[in-house]
């Protein structure tokens, strides 16, 4: 799987650990080199924007987010969610 749209609640599940980890939308933005309105498109599915497998690895390094907890799975869950 190289990309996906994420569904709004994946991406509020994402936003909420970003969250419980002290990283703001912005700082988390920064740390992978994107804007931040690109970061929120993709955490609320917008058309067009979607998660590459490059972006979750981004994501995961800048917070210590496990990446199966930010990649959907095949069936469209994330894992250990």
């Amino acid at each position: 799987m190289a990309s996906v749209i994420l569904s709004k609640e994946q991406g509020r599940q994402i936003q909420a650990e970003f969250k419980r980890r002290g990283f703001t939308q912005r700082e988390v933005a920064d740390r992978c080199d994107i804007s931040e309105g690109h970061l929120s498109a993709v955490l609320v599915g917008r058309r067009g924007a979607v998660l590459t497998l490059r972006l979750a690895r981004d994501i995961s390094l800048a917070t210590g987010i496990p990446l199966s907890r930010i990649m959907p799975s095949r069936d469209g869950d994330r894992e250990g969610a």
